[in-house]
């Protein structure tokens, strides 16, 4: 381990509602000894001081999207590090666009988890380099298509975006976030105008909905930072 590394003190927290993937993970992660690994339980319950160096999210698992978990966290952080688990068709470019720091495929996660938080550490990113290379094919489209910040998405939109996918009606999408039925429509329409679809079937069942999908980024309205 690094000089910088073995100065401060390392707490991990696993995110995770599948017990048993929780523990692979912990046992994983606590190879490295000079780490303290933690879990958050389904209430997001957060453990006491001190802080967390590193989240480790195991996606498919949360009781909630991947984006309001991101956000909970952040609520208590604004600076937290981020590493997301999930399938490897995953769409990667959307984790990008939430700011995390590191995705890892399920079927890496046995030999690429420790050089990915250690990487983290380091202040620095981990994905992979067909991921980064369709992020950047696809920011300088963006640029050279002339598109505008205006068209970006927001946090809230990407949200209710989320919700959308799931298929959710208006009213339980306002539910879960606590925001009035009439604040849903509000921000579904600016989805539809920003996407250029009419309407809700039309965003989930045309035929190139994937690469509808895969756009999202194009709207992305915060950068991705290597810090």
């Amino acid at each position: 381990m690094s000089g910088v590394l073995a100065s401060k003190a390392v707490r991990l927290c696993i995110v995770s509602s599948h017990p048993l993937a929780g523990c692979y993970l912990g046992k994983i992660l606590r190879r490295e000894p000079r780490w303290e690994v933690v879990e958050l339980n389904n209430r997001f319950t957060f453990p006491p001081a001190p802080p967390i160096s590193v989240y480790v999210i195991d996606a498919p698992s949360l009781p909630i999207p991947l984006c309001e978990c991101i956000a909970k966290l952040r609520t208590r952080n604004s600076q937290v590090q981020i590493l997301v688990l999930d399938q490897q068709d995953m769409d990667g470019e959307r984790l990008l666009a939430l700011r995390i720091q590191g995705f890892v495929a399920y079927d890496e996660v046995s030999h690429s988890l420790l050089p990915a938080v250690r990487t983290v550490l380091r202040g620095k990113v981990w994905f992979a380099p067909e991921l980064l290379e369709r992020y950047l094919n696809r920011t300088l489209a963006v640029h050279d298509g002339g598109f505008s910040n205006g068209n970006s998405l927001t946090v809230r939109e990407l949200e209710v975006m989320e919700f959308v996918k799931r298929r959710l009606s208006n009213a339980e999408i306002a539910r879960h976030l606590g925001i009035r039925d009439s604040t849903v429509k509000f921000h579904i329409s600016n989805l539809f105008s920003k996407l250029h679809v009419s309407s809700r079937r039309e965003l989930l069942n045309r035929e190139d909905a994937v690469r509808l999908w895969s756009n999202l980024l194009l709207y992305a309205s915060f950068p991705v930072s290597d810090k």
